[in-house]
């Protein structure tokens, strides 16, 4: 009983860690995505101009950091899996490419495994 206890004990503590880490890692993604969330939740018609230069800013990170386009995916996922959060529409994340003309280093989606991305 006494190895189990410390074992959660220490799971926990790893846990919180590995929280507070992807909240400072994510600041940047969360804020530069932002303006796009109201496009892919389906609440305005057609992207902003500001969510378009968010996805160009994006695509710059991704090809200035080592693994980029996997922590701008994980993110983006972990901003839209919130429970107050609406689901992204798949369909309105296909039309950011059209509206924006932009083709993006990463991809934008809820329900993939991030690690098979090619950086």
């Amino acid at each position: 009983m006494a190895y189990f206890a410390a074992f959660v004990i220490v799971f926990l503590a790893i846990s919180r860690s590995s929280l507070a880490w992807f909240d400072s890692d994510c600041s940047d993604v969360t804020d530069v995505f932002s303006w796009c969330e109201s496009f892919v939740d389906g609440v305005e018609q057609t992207p902003s101009d500001q969510c378009c230069n968010s996805l160009r800013n994006l695509n710059t990170i991704v090809k200035q950091e080592d693994q980029g386009a996997i922590r701008i995916y994980q993110c983006i996922e972990n901003m839209g899996n919130t429970e107050d959060h609406p689901s992204y529409q798949e369909d309105r994340i296909a039309d950011l490419y059209n509206y924006c003309q932009i083709h993006l280093s990463f991809p934008i989606s809820e329900h993939m495994d991030c690690y098979s991305i090619n950086n």
